[in-house]
C-alpha cells in the first residue's frame, strides 16, 4: 500500500489527473499475466486502501 501512496503523491505533485491515473493503475494490474487472480485482487485492494488513506490525509 505504501507504494501506491507514494505513486498517488507523485502524481498529484505533477498535477496529474487522479482518476485517469488510478484507472491506469487498475488496468495495468488487471492485465498483468504474471499475477494470479488472488494477487490481482490483493493489489487492487491495496490501491483502494491507499486512496482511502490518501483522501483522509488531504
Amino acid at each position: 500500500m505504501e507504494r501506491y501512496l507514494k505513486l498517488l503523491s507523485e502524481n498529484e505533485q505533477k498535477n496529474g489527473n487522479m482518476q485517469h491515473f488510478v484507472l491506469e493503475l487498475i488496468r495495468q494490474i488487471t492485465f498483468d499475466a504474471s499475477l494470479s487472480s488472488k494477487e490481482r485482487t490483493d493489489e487492487i485492494k491495496k490501491i483502494y486502501w491507499a486512496l482511502d488513506e490518501y483522501a483522509g490525509v488531504k
